[in-house]
């Protein structure tokens, strides 16, 4: 039932180097291995000397297409949470990994809640992260969970105008591909 949903939209930019580099924005709901779906908005940009760039363009996107900056935020978050939703959050609130001091390196608030997508709901305004144990963190994060996965579902179903069933990997579909031996 499910093919991989993808979205591109495109538009000639100027990049510095090149008045007219054409800019492609790829909206994708993606499978792992493991036959779990995930989203991911990525972009290249290809300039008339050869030049390029593409990835996580998310600064580039953002600016030049400000009409899907909205969906940045979502970016591999898969069926059920967001990819590595607790772990990577306590990682970077400091809770767990190491701790250096050096610029971007845990803490880092601003990591943190680009990882547990704070500020997606409007209850998040009436919650400060610092100020939580480790095991609060947890449970606050899990208990708003929910409200946060049906807001990704309903920007998935509007993005790709598909029923979320057909967004979603039928697990039973898709055999799991053993990894080559080296």
């Amino acid at each position: 039932m499910n093919t991989d949903a993808v979205v591109k939209y495109y538009k000639v930019i100027d990049t510095g180097y090149d008045a007219n580099a054409r800019m492609t924005v790829k909206l994708k709901m993606n499978r792992t291995l493991n036959n779990q779906s995930y989203f991911s908005i990525t972009a290249t940009i290809g300039e008339k000397n050869g030049g390029w760039s593409g990835g996580c363009l998310h600064e580039q996107i953002a600016k030049y297409f400000p009409e899907l900056e909205y969906l940045i935020k979502w970016h591999l978050v898969g069926e059920d949470a967001p990819m590595y939703y607790i772990e990577n959050t306590m990682y970077w609130m400091g809770f767990r990994g190491w701790c250096d001091g050096k610029v971007d390196s845990p803490p880092n608030l601003e990591h943190a809640k680009s990882t547990m997508i704070y500020g997606a709901l409007e209850s998040d305004s009436d919650v400060d992260p610092e100020t939580f144990t480790e095991e609060e963190l947890k449970a606050w994060m899990l208990e708003r969970l929910p409200k946060l996965m049906d807001l990704f579902w309903t920007d998935m179903v509007n993005i790709f105008r598909k029923d979320e069933k057909d967004l979603r990997v039928e697990k039973a579909q898709l055999p799991v591909l053993p990894l080559e031996e080296a």
